[in-house]
């Protein structure tokens, strides 16, 4: 017990400054780590490339990295593919280790390096330029950095890239086993932007003084809310569109 209480005494014992220093060393520390672990994925990644063809029934490094952290298959290939990536980006490799950008930056630059590769975009130019961004922007506003950075250098690979973007929008409901249904999916950013605004201004219309509800339920309730609008509105085809009914037949 005395161990455990360790860590909360000595935090106790810190100012508020003091705190938040301590917190970004800490920060500091875990993003060198997270360099030296995707070094070392990089290395696994390529014995087993070397290697495969000598041992083709061998676990794959996605496989072993995904049963041996209990993470999913698309994180574990999403951790080998930046790591890959990350081998031949000295620059974002070296931000990463000296703890000026996180893990979630260095894959945003990777995924981006990896579209330069179809535009016009001198390649260590667009690598500079977003490790630079990613010191002082969140993952999203880099995101967004890119997309401009590369319409503007090359509007035609901009332009594609949307269109890319776009092809990849999914959306998938399936009735679970308690008759409920389920739903998860992809949006475009032009689409994601039109289902937030209707979202949120259907959550701020069922807003109450006092609601109890999470967050996420306040989604789902603005969520059917706008169906049930769209539908009592009538303005939906006809075919499939119209609001449900249910008609109940009894004797006299």
């Amino acid at each position: 017990m005395g161990s455990m209480a360790a860590p909360d005494m000595l935090f106790a014992n810190l100012s508020d400054n003091e705190l938040r220093e301590h917190h970004e060393r800490l920060t500091t520390q875990i993003r060198s780590l997270q360099a030296d672990s995707a070094r070392c994925l990089a290395e696994i990644d390529r014995r087993h490339q070397a290697q495969e063809q000598h041992s083709p029934f061998e676990i794959t490094p996605a496989c072993w990295l995904s049963q041996s952290l209990n993470i999913s298959d698309g994180h574990a290939h999403s951790l080998i593919r930046t790591a890959r990536q990350l081998d031949n980006l000295p620059l974002t490799q070296q931000a990463l280790r000296a703890g000026d950008i996180g893990l979630d930056h260095a894959s945003i630059i990777c995924r981006a390096m990896e579209e330069a590769t179809r535009t016009c975009i001198e390649p260590g130019f667009a690598e500079q330029s977003m490790v630079e961004a990613a010191s002082h922007m969140n993952t999203i506003d880099l995101r967004r950095h890119w997309n401009q950075l590369r319409y503007q250098a090359d509007q035609d690979a901009g332009v594609e890239a949307e269109a890319d973007q776009h092809q990849r929008r999914w959306a998938r409901f399936a009735r679970t086993r308690w008759d409920t249904g389920q739903f998860q999916g992809e949006l475009d950013a032009e689409g994601y932007s039109w289902l937030r605004k209707a979202i949120d201004a259907a959550k701020a219309a069922l807003e109450t003084p006092h609601d109890q509800r999470t967050p996420d339920q306040r989604n789902a309730d603005a969520l059917v809310e706008i169906c049930q609008r769209a539908l009592k509105a009538g303005e939906l085809p006809e075919q499939a569109g119209q609001r449900p009914q249910l008609t109940v037949v009894a004797t006299l």
